[in-house]
């Protein structure tokens, strides 16, 4: 997995399935997470705000 400097990382769809856990976490704490295929964006994902 490989971090960016400014709370943004992206993983490769393998690394998203190994650590899907781990990726979800970091999304949840505000993290931008971009999955990528053969180098390619694929998904975004981060933080879901939910309004009551």
């Amino acid at each position: 997995m490989e971090r960016c400097p400014l709370r943004a990382w992206g993983v490769t769809v393998c690394e998203f399935h190994q650590n899907a856990s781990k990726v979800l976490a970091a999304a949840g704490r505000g993290e931008r997470i971009t999955v990528t295929k053969n180098g390619r964006p694929m998904r975004s994902c981060t933080s879901a705000t939910f309004v009551t």
